[in-house]
């Protein structure tokens, strides 16, 4: 079955039905259809709307879905688009962020602990390192070692747990994670600069401020940002700041002489 085409009635520019959604965190999207058309106009319109979409049209906003339907000469179109997003003030409002603070666990050396490196009353200096050191390496008895009745508690403390297999500890360290959703037509733009150097503390969103209460002190390195297509006309970019009390100088840190 055909349709007859009246030449007086073109397919509105405008979608004559407008749909929006909202969800808290998420933002806004943005449903046009067109329900009813003769099916030339319908793929017309429906071939612009991929056209702009491919090109990053103005006209095609955030399109993230497109959808023809053909019957009986007749067709609909339905185009979704994603909207700015009011919640997202620090990434341009069509994008929406995920941020994440992971914390894990980093196996250092047993010297490296504070109670040893930053502790003031038990802290040792490099030379009362290495003479430890030596006396474990070369098993040395205390009655071998030169000077141990002059060696300090500490000093003392670290040869115990080294020569019982205590030569490493835990330390938290943590990342905090952002992942930005942007459809063809964001503009998002993660920065190359300072990768792989300490820099500022990535700064948070309100929702996350709430939910902590500060960022650990310490030093943040900031990591490659990646960039990936997750399909459906969306992108992800993920940027990532790892935490540590002290990164090396070699990063731009304040770990070292």
């Amino acid at each position: 079955m055909s349709a007859t085409k009246n030449p007086d009635q073109a397919l509105p520019t405008n979608a004559p039905t407008i749909t929006r959604d909202y969800i808290p965190g998420v933002g806004e999207t943005r449903t046009e259809e067109w329900p009813i058309g003769e099916r030339s106009d319908i793929k017309a319109k429906y071939d612009q709307l991929v056209f702009d979409s491919k090109i990053g049209g103005f006209a095609t906003g955030n399109l993230t879905q497109l959808s023809m339907q053909s019957r009986e000469g007749r067709a609909s179109l339905v185009a979704r688009f994603e909207e700015a997003n009011p919640e997202n003030g620090l990434n341009g409002t069509d994008t929406r962020v995920v941020e994440e603070l992971y914390a894990m666990d980093v196996i250092k050396d047993i010297s490296a602990a504070p109670y040893f490196s930053t502790v003031v009353a038990t802290k040792l200096t490099d030379d009362q390192v290495a003479v430890v050191r030596k006396a474990v390496r070369e098993d040395l008895l205390e009655a071998e070692i030169d000077g141990y009745a002059a060696w300090s508690a500490s000093q003392k403390e670290l040869r115990w747990l080294m020569l019982h297999g205590q030569e490493s500890y835990y330390e938290t360290a943590f990342a905090v994670r952002q992942s930005l959703y942007g459809v063809i037509t964001s503009t998002i733009q993660a920065s190359f600069t300072d990768i792989n150097q300490v820099v500022n503390a990535p700064v948070l969103s309100n929702q996350m401020n709430l939910l902590l209460d500060a960022l650990p002190s310490g030093e943040w390195l900031y990591r490659p940002p990646q960039a990936e297509h997750i399909g459906n006309g969306k992108w992800r970019i993920t940027k990532e700041w790892q935490w540590a009390s002290a990164w090396s100088k070699v990063y731009g840190g304040t770990m070292g002489l």
